[in-house]
């Protein structure tokens, strides 16, 4: 985080209106680097959002924040620290480590379908537009929320944004982190 410097104060009096939207109760400090490629969020007690260094055009700007902070109402930051401690115990086994990959993965996907439940096409549209032009770059820091992903990844979470209804309105069992924890074991 050295080196990052605080949000314009458009963005975020827009973060802040998006996290009141979807009900947080603080506002995560929001930060511009260089060093990331896709926005991302890290930290468990006081996270930041992180955005890169070029500016994103407003709309696109919209679904990256909505994302991001759809995964601190979801704690997906504290569910994917939660994977460190299977992994730590059975550090020998792949399939732990597979485990939490795909847990992982899963996280990526619900945080997907609720930010695109019961938006319009033009939202969906938008959305996934995002994900495609911030989707290169790798991966992130292990427990963070990274928007993008690789190729794989980037298919399974495009085809249900741009699905009608975004996802359905309830979550399906595949969108609770839990089942991989105790599954796995």
């Amino acid at each position: 985080l050295r080196g990052a410097q605080p949000g314009t104060e458009e963005e975020r009096a827009q973060l802040a209106a998006l996290a009141a939207e979807l009900g947080l109760r603080r506002t995560p400090r929001l930060l511009r680097t260089g060093e990331a490629d896709a926005p991302l969020v890290v930290g468990l007690g006081r996270p930041v959002l992180l955005l890169p260094g070029r500016p994103l055009p407003a709309d696109e700007r919209e679904v990256v924040l909505l994302h991001e902070l759809t995964h601190l109402r979801r704690h997906d930051l504290a569910h994917k620290a939660l994977l460190f401690v299977p992994c730590a115990v059975h550090w020998f086994n792949p399939l732990v480590w597979w485990m939490a990959r795909e847990a992982g993965r899963t996280l990526e996907l619900c945080c997907d379908a609720r930010v695109v439940r019961g938006r319009d096409e033009a939202f969906r549209r938008r959305y996934g537009t995002a994900l495609l032009h911030l989707a290169a770059g790798g991966r992130g820091p292990v427990l963070s929320t990274r928007f993008g992903g690789g190729g794989r990844l980037l298919r399974a979470r495009l085809v249900p944004a741009q699905a009608k209804g975004g996802g359905g309105g309830r979550p399906r069992a595949g969108c609770r982190p839990g089942r991989h924890l105790t599954g796995g074991l």
